[in-house]
């Protein structure tokens, strides 16, 4: 296929192949000369110019499962943590799948994990570490205020029994603690709460205040 001329294939192709078989050089020069009016193309040199800088030892680390080269990684400073692979999925989505604890909460806190990923499965972090009982992942999680309650409360299929009640249980806590604050998602985990029948057991003062702001 890369010894064929894009312009003879590029119908044919999905996104992911043109991606996967040409360089960001390859399609701009085509684009500027054949098709520069269809916007697909458009996004395509976005995406593979976006990624082509990025350092995804990372990422590859945490799909392997391979926490202490990870965790040398994270230290060393050396990839990028926001790296989506072709299927949607980042660094923090594999580790919270191989429930790889230390990593995914290093990776939360760093700020640019993009938790609120969904990838082609589905799966968010949230419902990853959901599956794995990853407690304080979980708080990480949710406390960013990007952790896609919304995708969850808009599932046909739910969460499992267990890992619903893993989430439950940490909901409950994050929203009972003194520390903590209203943030961007409160809309949304308000309606996980009442669709769950949690609010018999959160504090009624915070509850009224949610109450409040919907």
């Amino acid at each position: 296929m890369a010894n064929m001329a894009l312009s003879e294939i590029y119908l044919n192709l999905t996104l992911d192949q043109i991606i996967k078989n040409y360089s960001p050089e390859e399609i701009k020069e085509f684009t500027k000369t054949k098709i520069d009016k269809l916007t697909i193309f458009n996004d395509i040199i976005n995406i593979t110019s976006k990624n082509s800088i990025k350092d995804k030892s990372l990422y590859d680390a945490c799909f392997k499962g391979d926490e202490i080269l990870a965790l040398k990684i994270i230290e060393n400073n050396s990839s990028s943590i926001d790296f989506v692979d072709e299927y949607g999925t980042t660094a923090l989505i594999y580790a919270c799948q191989n429930k790889m604890n230390i990593i995914a909460y290093n990776l939360v806190k760093s700020g640019k994990s993009i938790p609120e990923q969904i990838n082609s499965l589905g799966k968010t972090a949230l419902i990853c570490a959901c599956d794995n009982k990853m407690d304080t992942v979980l708080s990480a999680i949710i406390k960013t205020g990007k952790s896609n309650i919304k995708h969850i409360n808009e599932l046909k299929s739910d969460l499992t029994c267990k890992s619903k009640k893993i989430l439950n249980k940490i909901i409950i806590g994050i929203i009972n603690s003194d520390d903590y604050e209203l943030n961007n998602e409160y809309n949304e985990l308000i309606k996980y709460i009442f669709k769950n029948k949690l609010q018999k057991k959160i504090n009624k003062k915070k509850l009224l205040n949610y109450k409040k702001k919907l």
